[in-house]
């Protein structure tokens, strides 16, 4: 049985408004283990460019990212046991955010993936092409979007005139 809620956390207060629906979840769903993600950029340099980077930049970057994304997390995994959720963390290493997460949701028993979206549509969606749309799409596992704080209601104002 697939028992973990996958929560991706980037650092943000957008990804970070998923959270109070967490917790609602978390202990509406008993048994269920939130497992809060990070997902660090790889970073693919091409091979001239090591001529002009000293050798230890790239490990001190990565080190410095991991170090940062863990302290985050702790962080963020002690707010929720606080409130008695049951709660680890872990970061990942990949090229694609979305793949990255899909990925992980497939390989380690995830029940559902939990996570929040700008909420965009239309032609602003096509241009910025949201992450959470892509694991929407790439998921193996069932998705909750929750829509960013401040993106409002869809409202559309239609008439009907008779002629």
């Amino acid at each position: 049985m697939h028992t973990g809620i996958l929560v991706p956390l980037d650092g943000s207060e957008l990804s970070e408004c998923v959270l109070p629906h967490l917790t609602f979840l978390a202990r509406a769903c008993e048994d269920r283990e939130a497992i809060l993600i990070r997902v660090l950029p790889s970073v693919n340099l091409p091979p001239q460019a090591a001529e002009y980077l000293d050798p230890t930049f790239l490990t001190k970057l990565d080190a410095a990212s991991r170090e940062s994304a863990q302290r985050y997390l702790t962080q963020a995994s002690d707010r929720l046991i606080a409130q008695g959720i049951r709660t680890r963390w872990t970061t990942v290493k990949g090229m694609s955010v979305a793949d990255s997460i899909s990925d992980y949701a497939a390989n380690n028993n995830i029940g559902f993936i939990l996570m929040a979206s700008h909420g965009r549509s239309g032609v602003s969606r096509w241009v910025w092409s949201d992450t959470a749309e892509r694991v929407l799409r790439t998921s193996c596992v069932p998705v909750i979007m929750v829509r960013a704080p401040g993106c409002g209601p869809r409202v559309f104002n239609v008439s009907f005139e008779e002629e």
